[in-house]
C-alpha cells in the first residue's frame, strides 16, 4: 500500500516531488466510496483508492511513473535478498548439523 512518496533529483525533477495517497483533510461530502480504511497494528489507516496524474505535455509525468517504477524494483530486488539470505543461513544451518 502506497500512500506518500517522494523523489528529487530525478530526471527533470531537481527539486523534491511528492505524490500522497493520503485522505484529503477536508473530507468531501459524497466521496466515501473513493476512500479505503486498513488496519494497521493498533491504527486505522486511511487513504484514497485511485488518483491520476495530469499535466501539459512535457511537464513529468512519465518521469513521476519511472521513479515509482525505480522504487517498486529496488523493494523487490530487497526482498529477494532477505529470501536468498534466510536460504543461505538455513542451509548452513542443516550443513552443521551433519
Amino acid at each position: 500500500m502506497l500512500l506518500y512518496f517522494s523523489a528529487a533529483n530525478y530526471k527533470s525533477f531537481r527539486e523534491p516531488f511528492v505524490f500522497s495517497m493520503e485522505e484529503p483533510a477536508p473530507k468531501q461530502k459524497g466521496l466515501d466510496y473513493s476512500v479505503f480504511s486498513e488496519k494497521a497494528g493498533k491504527e486505522t489507516v486511511r487513504g484514497l483508492c485511485s488518483s491520476v496524474i495530469y499535466g501539459p505535455n512535457a511537464s513529468g509525468k512519465t518521469n513521476i511513473i519511472g521513479a515509482l517504477d525505480i522504487h517498486r524494483k529496488n523493494l523487490s530486488l530487497l526482498e529477494k535478498r532477505k529470501m536468498f539470505l534466510t536460504e543461505l543461513r538455513k542451509e548452513a544451518r542443516d550443513s552443521s548439523r551433519v
